[in-house]
């Protein structure tokens, strides 16, 4: 935003009593000193129009920016059965060779009154199904998760994975901490009896 000023540029010269001449014309006469005045307005009326300007422009909420949230998976385990459970690396979940499922949650903080564009999640595997939940919660107890996005990557996708959608529902897509629990992402595994990764979990 340019800077916004106003030097005054009117000079008014005192008459003297019995002595100074009223006159309409003349370099001192009253035609230029009325001219200066209203030449002064004029220069006052575009200093307060840049004012207001500037004041509106405050006004103006700014577009919303995309930013992006990547977050390590630490997960918790969901399941009571111990060889179910996901391993942990520098940086990534796995699962152990031989290992034919593993389940586990974590919670993740979002911020307040953002939406979500996309889920993105991008891993390694053998074989198997992967699938990630993108879940949310009412505060009431007892009340049930809400799936806002899920991925999925079948057993016939092997390899280096990198997937993202947007949430399946608008309406879910926007984070509200006053009536919803911290968002959670659920992981799930199933049938895979090599290794798999999941290095980074991106939320756009």
């Amino acid at each position: 935003m340019a800077s916004i000023s106003y030097d005054p540029s009117f000079q008014f010269t005192p008459d003297i009593d019995n002595v100074t001449r009223v006159q309409a014309g003349g370099p001192n006469g009253s035609n230029v000193r009325f001219q200066a005045i209203k030449a002064e307005f004029d220069a006052l009326h575009l200093v307060v129009q840049d004012i207001g300007d500037a004041i509106a422009q405050l006004s103006v909420t700014p577009p919303p920016q995309a930013r992006t949230s990547t977050f390590t998976p630490n997960l918790f385990s969901t399941s009571a059965t111990a060889s179910f459970q996901w391993g942990h690396g520098d940086g990534f979940a796995s699962t152990t060779a031989g290992q034919i499922q593993a389940d586990g949650m974590m919670d993740i903080q979002l911020p307040q009154g953002s939406t979500i564009n996309t889920l993105r999640v991008i891993g390694n595997k053998g074989s198997g199904n992967i699938s990630v939940d993108l879940r949310r919660q009412p505060i009431a107890h007892g009340s049930a998760p809400q799936v806002v996005v899920t991925i999925f990557v079948p057993k016939s996708q092997n390899g280096t994975f990198d997937v993202n959608l947007p949430p399946t529902d608008p309406a879910l897509a926007t984070v509200d901490g006053e009536r919803f629990r911290t968002t959670s992402w659920l992981a799930s595994m199933v049938a895979i009896p090599t290794p798999a990764w999941v290095p980074s979990w991106t939320r756009s």
